[in-house]
């Protein structure tokens, strides 16, 4: 790029590619090595609960798994309080992806779940599901943990355009612009 003073790249407005995305992070990830992966020396927190993006169910989060985070925000759209009992269902197998559950996943959750395994990764953690808000205590300790648990995932997705019930636009090979 002309007056550019490093490398670049003219990138497509419309659509995010989804092998370009999947490059970059692997170079990250096997060029920076241990220094990136707690640049701010902040204690490792492994979140309660994860999205798990290839059965479409909420597992367990207390194994240490690398996974991806969304970042967006709830717009007008009123997300669902997730509870213990409410907790139990979506843990079957494919429970996400059935209609019975398309309130409590709203349309930019559901589009990270089918990128996340596009870029190599298995576990998506999102607020609106994996925070549990029976015990006022558990769920302040989980709020409090945000910034922890950005910090320790391996990418974090941000959704700047809309809000949760908008989609991702724009991915080559998944959804269209």
């Amino acid at each position: 790029m002309p007056g550019h003073p490093g490398n670049g790249r003219v990138l497509d407005t419309d659509w995010a590619d989804v092998e370009t995305i999947t490059r970059w992070k692997h170079k990250c990830v096997s060029s920076h090595g241990a220094r990136c992966e707690n640049p701010i020396k902040v204690w490792p927190t492994r979140p309660a609960w994860l999205v798990d993006a290839q059965k479409h169910c909420i597992v367990p989060g207390f194994e240490p798994v690398d996974c991806a985070t969304i970042s967006y925000t709830y717009g007008s759209h009123t997300q669902p309080i997730m509870t213990s009992n409410a907790l139990k269902e979506p843990q079957e197998l494919f429970a996400l992806a059935t209609p019975e559950f398309s309130d409590l996943v709203s349309p930019i959750i559901r589009r990270a779940m089918y990128l996340i395994p596009a870029i190599d990764e298995r576990y998506l953690w999102v607020d609106a599901l994996c925070v549990t808000h029976h015990d006022p205590g558990v769920a302040s300790h989980h709020l409090r943990s945000l910034g922890t648990i950005y910090t320790n995932t391996v990418v974090t997705i941000i959704a700047t355009d809309g809000d949760s019930g908008f989609w991702i636009p724009g991915v080559k090979g998944i959804f269209g612009p």
